[in-house]
């Protein structure tokens, strides 16, 4: 169709004279094509790719290289994040003390085993002692369940250990005693409800998410630990999400997930978690009340048993003492799915005649997540609880809604309904709604229960509290309130707090807060420098009651790397993450066994995203790992001084303990690289470049080692080739099918030193053996270049005369070679110059696609020049010769 001098041609028509698909964007402003086969420029850019080593890091990908064991040792520096430094203290009745006051969390290696500490002193208070509070858990972990030969345990714990966990009975305690379970790691047992607890520094506010939405907060006390017990789990992924704040304007995040009811069980897989406790024992702590039951005997055991995907059956023990006796429980039940539905029966029995049966169910219903409870306990010994009769009935349901601009929604209600003993009765009603839009989330939670005692009086309880938090242009404002009262809640306490950066380093924070219980108010005042491996800055504090405090607090963490000896500090807590330590060094026989550091070559660890460059002595350290979870750790081969070293293996999948730096060697070698390019002869006699032929390069002992497919101009290449002696080949069955029988095959050499090898050009014959022509140099872009000298172009002997022309371009038909004249006339004008004729389109018989033919004439200087700047270009290029 014309327009004024204008032509338009639809671009249906188009795509079948090109033979490629045009897809117009129009909000890009952008043509996209799709050939059905690789156009010249995409081979010649792949090529040249394939010279840049590509970043290895992939965070989605699991960790595929071979495991890098990380055998446990007798003693390792720990990893250790402290607190502290001197305080000043003065109380309600003006009296004033001095002291220091600190906290230590630490992770190391002692007696073959990883073990995890606590302690924490104050010698400013007038009962307070060097060693107040402290704690030792010796464990050791195989995600891959490889302990006590055919018990399969994944972990092994003793010290201060959590109690297993058991349905209806619960457990979870932390007390003196050992553990042992076969389970995940991080799986849990109980299906509708978990306990998240961890080691924190003191002082430092903890933030728990679930699937992004903010569900509760905590202030790590004296005890070093944060808890959130009895965390609602729903049917499908439970991602939670732990915030750390540090209190000089430190963040850090970890990720947790609990699947519930995602492939349910492991056909034939026995499951179980073990332990033998003193019960309510601490490891140790100062001052501590003794109770008359206080270390006596803990037994807890559950097991569960996969029979298929959908069906799992369980049964546990558990004995205890209580102040009237050692009371013992057995429980067995079935969890099952189908439909989308999952639920679980358990019944219960105890040593005093006591019964009970527990049962819930879970589903989704448009959307939301709906949980079903039932109870009923006859005669049941519970600590702490009247016996009798007691039945319980409970429902919840929970949502979260999220767009992509970044609005979150969570929301969750739940009620339940006991009866006990002699009438009595409760009704609990419950709801919470979290709100978050990028950095700023909101939480809102409220409760009611109301009692029924058997004499028909009524008392009604309300809770409630309110969690805000939110950053505005770097300004870090956080606030609660919380709630209590009869009949009606009332604010029993609350706190703001606004922390924002007051120059380079430099962090400043203030706290007020208030508790109408005692009616005290309290004022805090902070400042911290960030020195990048520490943190320091004063503390104050003053109370309405008289109450006064003043600190200087310095934190930090203490790492020590495994090779040197050498100490690193660090600004954010490092006791519960892992490390490694990567020796980068070259095989020299001159260097000893050691062989030859690499300095500056880059590490990186896949899966956790992170990288460390090699220093001097060849040694990268990378820190912050998550622990118990596999992640491949290789040398970036791009980063390498030199093009032709290479790994001498890919890399190691590493599985990171808490606090530990794993030590991993990685050599890298020479290698060298092959190119070459081949021929053939068309019907007219004149060579042409032989497109998609499979060229193999073969071992000594005749395996292939690697396959290359020669390009539009009949090159191939062979890339990281280690020393050595091959053989290049095509397969002569293929050669045989496109007419070219006999092929070719030569043996070359790769040096010890590595570098390029070029092959030249072979020209094969079309019944004839192959004849070897003039070997062009390896160009560095890896682009074709013509069989010719840098001088003059290469002629092939010939007994007849013959006309030299010069070939240009690979199109898909016939008019896409038409339309590229004009475009060569204008950009290469000495191309058409020097030609004896007008340029004819002619099909290319090495690709099946069509080429533009310039005869040249008697000076054809200027035209060859020409070529050597069109292949410097996107479109391939050669001089030939045709009989005539």
């Amino acid at each position: 169709m014309r327009d004024g001098g204008d032509l338009f041609v639809p671009l249906g028509r188009l795509s079948k004279w090109f033979e490629m698909g045009f897809a117009i964007d129009m909000r890009e402003l952008a043509l996209r094509l799709s050939p059905k086969s690789p156009l010249p420029i995409q081979e010649r850019l792949a090529r040249q790719q394939g010279l840049v080593r590509p970043v290895l890091g992939r965070a989605n990908e699991l960790a595929r290289l071979p495991r890098l064991e990380a055998q446990y040792e007798p003693l390792t520096w720990p990893t250790i994040d402290a607190t502290g430094g001197p305080r000043w203290l003065r109380g309600n009745n003006g009296t004033s003390s001095a002291g220091v006051r600190y906290s230590a969390v630490g992770t190391g290696d002692l007696a073959y085993a990883n073990a995890a500490f606590f302690v924490s002193g104050d010698t400013s208070t007038a009962n307070g002692a060097l060693v107040d509070q402290a704690r030792v858990t010796l464990r050791r972990f195989d995600p891959d369940g490889g302990m006590l030969g055919p018990m399969g345990a994944t972990a092994l714990e003793a010290g201060e250990v959590r109690t297993a966990m058991l349905p209806v009975i619960g457990g979870a305690q932390f007390e003196r005693g050992v553990r042992v379970t076969n389970q995940p790691l991080g799986y849990s047992t109980v299906f509708d409800s978990t306990d998240i607890v961890g080691d924190a520094p003191i002082d430092w506010d903890v933030e728990l998410y679930r699937n992004d939405s903010l569900i509760a907060t905590q202030r790590v006390g004296v005890n070093g630990r944060y808890s959130f017990t009895n965390i609602d789990l729903f049917l499908g992924r439970n991602d939670f999400k732990l915030v750390f704040l540090g209190p000089q304007g430190q963040r850090r995040e970890e990720a947790r997930s609990i699947p519930v009811g995602l492939g349910l069980a492991t056909p034939g897989k026995l499951f179980y978690e073990m332990s033998l406790s003193q019960k309510d024992t601490p490891f140790y702590r100062r001052g501590f009340l003794r109770e008359p039951t206080m270390g006596s005997g803990r037994i807890n055991a559950y097991f569960n048993y996969g029979l298929n995907e959908n069906l799992s059956v369980g049964g546990g023990v558990s004995s205890v003492e209580l102040v009237d006796g050692r009371v013992s429980y057995a429980l067995a039940g079935v969890t099952a799915q189908a439909l989308g539905v999952l639920g679980q029966v358990n019944a219960i029995v105890d040593s005093r005649g006591g019964r009970g049966i527990d049962a819930v169910v879970q589903t989704d219903v448009l959307g939301h997540s709906v949980r079903l409870s039932q109870r009923y306990l006859d005669d049941l010994t519970e600590p702490g609880v009247q016996r009798g009769r007691r039945m319980r009935t409970g429902l919840s349901i929970y949502n979260t809604i999220s767009d992509p601009a970044g609005l979150r929604f969570g929301y969750g209600v739940s009620g339940n309904q006991s009866w006990g003993p002699d009438s009595q009765s409760t009704t609990s009603l419950s709801g919470r709604l979290s709100v978050g839009y990028r950095a700023t989330n909101l939480a809102v939670s409220a409760g009611a229960d109301r009692l029924r005692a058997s004499d028909g009086t009524v008392d009604t309880r309300g809770t409630g509290s309110v969690t805000a938090y939110t950053v505005i242009e770097g300004i870090r404002i956080a606030g609660s309130a919380q709630m209590q009262g009869r009949p009606r809640p009332e604010v029993s306490t609350y706190f703001a707090n606004i922390g924002t950066s007051l120059g380079r380093g430099v962090w400043g924070e203030v706290e007020a807060g208030r508790s109408l219980h005692d009616g005290v108010s309290t004022g805090t005042a902070r400042m911290a420098w960030d020195l990048g491996r520490a943190t320091i800055g004063p503390r104050f504090s003053v109370s309405s009651n008289g109450h006064a405090e003043a600190m200087l607090e310095l934190t930090t963490s203490i790492l020590r790397e495994p090779r040197g000896g050498g100490f690193m500090l660090a600004g954010t807590p490092q006791n519960d993450l892992g490390g490694v330590s990567v020796r980068v060094f070259q095989d020299d026989p001159l260097a000893g066994s050691a062989g030859r550091p690499v300095k500056g070559a880059t590490v990186v660890a896949r899966q956790a995203s992170m990288q460390a460059v090699t220093d001097e002595n060849g040694v990268a350290v990378i820190t912050g790992l998550p622990v118990h979870k596999a992640t491949d750790v290789a040398v970036e081969p791009g980063s390498l001084p030199d093009p032709y070293l290479m790994p001498v293996v890919e890399g190691h999948s590493v599985v990171p303990r808490p606090g530990v730096i794993q030590r991993m060697d990685v050599a890298v070698t020479q290698v060298g690289s092959l190119e070459g390019r081949i021929v053939a002869p068309d019907e007219a006699g004149a060579l042409m470049p032989q497109r998609g032929l499979p060229v193999r390069l073969l071992k000594p002992d005749g395996s292939v080692l690697a396959t290359s497919r020669t390009a539009y101009d009949g090159l191939y290449t062979f890339d990281n080739v280690p020393p050595g002696t091959y053989t290049v080949d095509i397969d002569p069955q293929v050669a045989e099918r496109r007419g070219l029988p006999g092929g070719f095959r030569r043996t070359v050499a790769v040096a010890p030193e590595g570098g390029p090898v070029d092959l030249g050009e072979v020209a094969l014959g079309r019944g004839a053996a192959p004849a070897m022509l003039a070997a062009q140099p390896a160009a560095p872009s890896a682009a074709a270049l013509p069989a010719a000298s840098p001088a003059a172009p290469q002629i092939a002997a010939a007994p007849a005369k013959r006309v030299r022309s010069i070939v240009v371009g690979s199109y898909g038909s016939q008019l896409g070679a038409v339309a590229d004249v004009v475009v060569l006339r204008r950009k290469f004008p000495a191309l058409l110059a020097g030609a004896a004729g007008k340029p004819q389109v002619a099909p290319d018989p090495a690709s099946g696609r069509f080429a533009l033919v310039i005869e040249l004439g008697p000076d054809p200087e200027a035209a060859v020049d020409a070529c050597r700047q069109i292949m410097q270009g996107d479109r391939p290029c050669r001089i030939q010769e045709n009989a005539v």
